[in-house]
């Protein structure tokens, strides 16, 4: 018998979270359920109860079922759930499959949804601003079914005003495309900016289930699978289930208005929202769509090398072997220490402490040190001359010190630069350089040879980098349509970089900029917790211009987050050790857990135990997923650009969270606010990593954040 098998999103979903061997068990079912539907080992079957006659049941083993719609014509049969017995069996016997006569979608409702929330029960919450009309109210009934919305969910919408009643009494009883329209209704866009955005084309006849399946608008929630290799592969790489299941919200930020954007463009968006995904559709889309030339060339770019790894892996799956030769994916530095080799040209940056003994030794040459600390003319250095690249006196003193912790008069900056002078002068002396005047130099290269090797860029993790970066970045794309496609999340700076995009000639003003609010990695409770540590905090944007801070919505609910205070690091790793065999006995993988701390001296222990009590583990430089069966341990820095279900952060002491032995040898006010404000940030950072579970630790008095 010739059949096709199509998984939806729901179960998919609901795999994800089954243990590894009933993982195992349900891709294995999939070969043999094509070759064999009516095997008796399968034991499919309809069953009375059901409310819809197309639902059929199938043994994965003793335990659990997988719930598969029959076709009413044709030969494409749909996965849409796998749990244990009696959960599957709840989960169908009141949802009613169909496939939408307005757009082909198909849809799931569960007729549960008729109850509803009473008056009463249907509430505003603070943590969302949106307006107190509801969902019925901004639309009529006419506009609604044209979207998409199935005539039985119209009137429970009566009571929708906001993102937490539409996740309280619509979320469980729809299928994932009618909650996304009732999302974007929820924010009262226009009915045809919407259909725009889901891709919807009106229906002239009902299709059947194989030509739904192959509708646009079902792309985002249904994939066709060949065999059981392609969903070991997805579950091998949870990646793979947002490179097959992208939000349309996101979809749109990907192609842009009709396929392009007038120039550069920037998302926003906080941890957990997708942006990393964005960029990496983005990226697929311009190599498949827009820029197939051979002679086309597209670099992704990131701050972290560790991240790049992840893109790279992650592009190669998503892409053709044809696209990805036009894809170049490099973090910046490495970009430059390739180009720089290319051309032959050697280089070695100055490290912190020879950098600090020769400005020591410029101060003292020319007797300034009763004027300068060491300090004073490493923030001038960091903070003023390398965000203007500034190469002279005059420039210098023209210059905005915006930034800085000292105020300077005209003499006083005339004498900074002679200690300046003096620093170069050592620093050609010892064949050594600064990255900001490395970065010049391979500038002024590029410009000289005109060597503009790109037709787009995209760069992730926008918010570490600085002014000399996107300079770089700039002179390799000419001022074009789609040139630089811009991601990242100012509140995760967790470098002492800072950038201003009109002085680097990026122009992002006007309508070129979206932003990202759905968070879908963290659980409600991980997502509030984390945006708390943060609360308050003023951010300023790329081009100085004050942060507005629109909190995340969440379509996930879990646990709250676990914070436990011990005496002593040794009874800390005890519980850390426990835990995790707990877990792991749960059926989560060692792979799906991170140990993180603030320092790599606090790691030593923890990685001692580990070893002693024979759990493996690994550092963040060998995160893949053919890496099985091994805790992933590193630093807060290290975790940026991951995500794990579970995490434990250890050693959230008070002398560790803000770094004492920094903060400590700072003295200007300003400067310590900038420290501290990075330190809050690096927390959220670590914070939102986990998925499902996070553990906050300490083994001394607790951080005052917590």
């Amino acid at each position: 018998m010739n059949i096709e098998l199509a998984i939806t999103k729901s179960y998919l979903t609901a795999l994800l979270k089954m243990p590894k061997n009933i993982q195992k068990k349900a891709s294995e079912l999939i070969d043999k359920f094509k070759s064999q539907p009516e095997a008796a080992s399968i034991n499919y079957e309809s069953i009375i109860t059901m409310k819809d006659e197309k639902v059929r049941t199938i043994r994965v083993d003793q335990k659990y079922r997988a719930i598969i719609l029959q076709p009413s014509e044709g030969n494409v049969y749909l996965f849409v759930y796998i749990d244990h017995h009696d959960e599957a069996m709840n989960w169908a016997k009141n949802k009613v499959f169909n496939i939408n006569e307005y757009t082909s979608a198909i849809q799931v409702v569960d007729l549960d949804i008729i109850k509803g929330p009473t008056e009463s029960e249907a509430v505003s919450y603070e943590w969302l601003s949106i307006d107190e009309k509801s969902i019925a109210d901004k639309y009529t009934k006419e506009e609604l079914l044209s979207m998409g919305i199935p005539e039985i969910v119209i009137p429970v919408l009566s009571m929708i005003k906001t993102n937490e009643d539409l996740i309280e009494y619509v979320k469980d009883y729809v299928s994932t495309d009618i909650f996304d329209i009732l999302e974007f209704c929820l924010e009262g866009i226009p009915v045809d900016e919407i259909l725009d955005c889901l891709l919807v084309v009106p229906s002239v006849t009902k299709p059947t289930m194989k030509e739904a399946i192959n509708k646009e608008i079902n792309k985002s929630y249904i994939k066709v699978v060949s065999d059981e290799e392609s969903i070991r592969d997805i579950l091998d790489n949870p990646i793979d289930y947002w490179r097959i299941f992208i939000h349309p919200r996101q979809l749109q930020y990907v192609i842009g208005n009709k396929g392009h954007y007038n120039g550069s463009f920037q998302i926003k968006g906080s941890a957990g929202t997708g942006k990393t995904v964005v960029a990496m559709h983005r990226a697929k889309y311009l190599a498949t769509t827009v820029y197939t030339a051979e002679t086309d060339k597209i670099l992704f770019t990131t701050f972290s090398k560790k991240l790049t790894k992840s893109v790279e892996y992650n592009l190669k799956n998503m892409c053709t072997m044809e696209s990805l030769k036009r894809i170049e994916v490099t973090n910046i530095h490495e970009w430059i220490s390739k180009y720089l080799k290319d051309h032959q040209i050697k280089f070695q940056i100055i490290d912190d402490q020879t950098r600090r003994t020769f400005i020591t030794n410029a101060i003292h040459k020319l007797h300034l040190q009763d004027n300068f600390a060491v300090n004073d003319i490493i923030t001038e250095i960091d903070v003023v001359m390398s965000f203007y690249q500034v190469s002279d006196l005059s420039t210098y003193l023209k210059v905005s010190r915006n930034g800085t912790y000292k105020k300077l008069g005209r003499l006083q900056r005339t004498q900074v630069w002679d200690i300046v002078s003096e620093y170069f002068e050592m620093l050609n002396e010892a064949e050594k350089t600064e990255w900001w005047l490395l970065i010049k130099n391979v500038i002024y290269m590029i410009n000289h040879k005109k060597d503009r090797s790109y037709t787009a860029i995209i760069v992730d993790e926008s918010q570490d980098f600085g002014m000399p970066e996107y300079r770089l970045l700039r002179s390799l794309v000419e001022e074009k349509e789609d040139d630089l496609f811009i991601v990242g999340d100012i509140r995760q700076r967790i470098y002492d970089n800072r950038a201003n995009f009109s002085k680097c000639n990026i122009n992002i003003k006007g309508n070129r900029t979206r932003k990202l609010n759905i968070n879908y990695r963290n659980t409600y409770e991980i997502g509030s917790f984390a945006q708390n540590i943060i609360e308050g905090i003023s951010f300023k944007e790329f081009d100085d211009v004050e942060f507005e801070n629109i909190k995340a919505s969440y379509v996930i609910k879990g646990a709250e987050p676990i914070i436990k205070n011990f005496t002593n690091k040794n009874i800390e790793s005890d519980f850390v050790c426990n835990e995790i065999k707990e877990i792991v006995s749960l059926g989560i993988s060692y792979n799906e857990i991170a140990v993180i701390a603030r320092t790599n001296k606090y790691l030593e222990s923890i990685g001692e135990r580990l070893r002693n009590e024979g759990i493996a583990f690994a550092s963040f430089e060998e995160v893949n997923p053919i890496t099985r069966d091994s805790v992933y341990v590193g630093t807060m820095h290290g975790i940026k650009g991951f995500e794990f279900k579970v995490v434990f952060l250890i050693g959230i002491n008070d002398k560790l969270l803000p770094l004492k032995n920094h903060l400590n040898h700072l003295k200007y006010e300003n400067e310590i606010e900038a420290f501290v404000k990075q330190e809050r940030s690096l927390l959220y950072v670590s914070l939102t990593r986990a998925r499902d579970m996070i553990y906050i630790l300490s083994s001394d008095k607790k951080c005052v954040w917590i």
